[in-house]
């Protein structure tokens, strides 16, 4: 028999522990389609970086049409929230073109800084995962 000890160290390794809040387990979400394009670009790998990209981009404009206009806590509070999404749509508009361009470590290289976008979200809003 699994110890509740043992049982949520499972539901953590398989992927199943969510935040508690929409915001964190959204981007937590697109967070899984953002490596996949990392790989991708780094790999050298253009159609499949196109692909990749596309479902980056699709996943973060759900968080923008989602939580951008009004978002729930522990967001609710940071004024320069909306504004955050919009510069990670943006880097991946820029890494899109380059992939498109065959520029794969040009396109990697931007595509670090929705990373240090999403970082400054959870460091303002004091989210950890």
């Amino acid at each position: 028999m699994f110890k509740p000890v043992q049982i949520l160290s499972l539901l953590v390794a398989a992927g199943f522990a969510h935040a508690g809040d929409a915001v964190t387990d959204a981007m937590q979400a697109a967070y899984a389609p953002y490596r996949v394009v990392l790989f991708k670009t780094n790999s050298n790998a253009q159609d499949d970086a196109r692909k990749a990209i596309a479902q980056a981009q699709q996943k973060w404009s759900q968080i923008a049409t989602q939580f951008g206009a009004l978002p729930p806590v522990p967001c609710d509070r940071d004024s320069s929230f909306k504004a955050s999404l919009d510069k990670v749509s943006e880097v991946y508009a820029k890494a899109s073109g380059q992939i498109d361009k065959n520029e794969l470590t040009q396109a990697h290289e931007t595509l670090e800084h929705a990373r240090e976008v999403i970082a400054e979200i959870r460091h303002r809003n004091q989210i950890i995962v």
